[in-house]
């Protein structure tokens, strides 16, 4: 396993990132935990140095966090600090798999344990122009990292490219956070369940956007904006004329991924194809090792970079 990813499973098809060991399709959640190899506890433990030959307590607020399974300390903590464990966060879908809802597709640990991630794919899709059909999953982020919290994410993946949009439950412009600061109960899990139903809202919008995006087309001088604005802005601000032959190689590899992608023939040329040009460049060709594109991809810069896209291609569409 790469050095990023420490363990990763998946069930069915080999998925869009590629990494992990195949396991069957019929595993419940906490089944697929530990064939995923993520059934060790984090422990919030107190810190003591040595003195004299005795063990004194350095620090009676602050801790640090331990890995059950072999002693490794993921980080500090502070007094506040709650270790949400992988096995009651991963117990989430355990309700909905049962009732056929979901069904489980990706499961691992990123960064030595700090950082586990869990994908479940749920019934919910919509397709445009006969056969471009778009899939919906709810992605959970995982970290046991001081100052971070569990994250719920609405995550549509296109079924032709396997090109993914992580957008957060909640409010517009707010993620569907829960802090470490008490333990994971089922009133929280509650709470995440009533904003579940946002997941089928978002889908519906997104068809809607998919709908007017496929309808229009691009002109070869807004395709070169488009990439300028993304990912070279500057040539924008300086009213550069030639934006295609002034592109750096990260914005003419994105240009040209607009081509390279898998390519539904109804959409040839319209704002939905030049927007998963992008999603297809970040999720499959940028940087050089794909375990920390799936990072970046879920949970980094490159997913900012992709909901950018989709807005910018939006306004672009007009």
């Amino acid at each position: 396993m790469t050095a990023n990813v420490e363990t990763m499973a998946y069930a069915g098809e080999k998925p869009w990132h590629g990494i992990g060991t195949q396991v069957s399709e019929e595993l419940m959640p906490l089944e697929m935990l530990k064939s995923a190899k993520l059934d060790w506890k984090v422990i919030k433990k107190n810190v003591y140095f040595e003195h004299d030959g005795r063990y004194i307590q350095a620090d009676t607020r602050n801790h640090v966090l331990v890995r059950s399974d072999n002693n490794k300390v993921l980080g500090p903590a502070g007094p506040e600090y709650v270790p949400f464990q992988n096995e009651e966060v991963i117990d989430f879908y355990t309700k909905f798999c049962e009732a056929g809802h979901m069904t489980m597709e990706t499961m691992g640990s990123l960064n030595e344990g700090r950082h586990v991630f869990a994908l479940a794919k749920l019934k919910d899709y919509f397709v445009i122009k006969g056969d471009d059909k778009t899939d919906a999953y709810l992605l959970i982020s995982h970290p046991h990292e001081w100052g971070k919290a569990d994250k719920f994410l609405f995550t549509p993946i296109r079924v032709v490219c396997q090109n993914t949009l992580t957008m957060a439950l909640g409010k517009v412009g707010e993620s569907y956070r829960v802090p470490h600061i008490q333990p994971f109960t089922d009133d929280i899990k509650l709470k995440v369940e009533e904003a579940l139903g946002i997941c089928s809202e978002q889908l519906k919008e997104l068809k809607v956007r998919a709908e007017r995006l496929v309808s229009v087309q691009y002109s070869e001088k807004k395709l070169q904006e488009y990439v300028a604005k993304l990912y070279q802005p500057e040539l924008i601000k300086k009213k550069e004329k030639n934006l295609l032959g002034n592109f750096r190689p990260i914005a003419d590899d994105v240009y040209t991924a607009v081509q390279r992608q898998p390519r539904i023939k109804a959409s040839h040329g319209t704002w939905w194809e030049a927007f998963n040009g992008v999603t297809w460049y970040i999720d499959h060709e940028s940087g050089r090792e794909q375990e920390k594109r799936l990072e970046s991809a879920w949970f980094g810069t490159k997913a900012s970079t992709k909901r950018e896209a989709l807005d910018l291609a939006l306004e672009m569409a007009k």
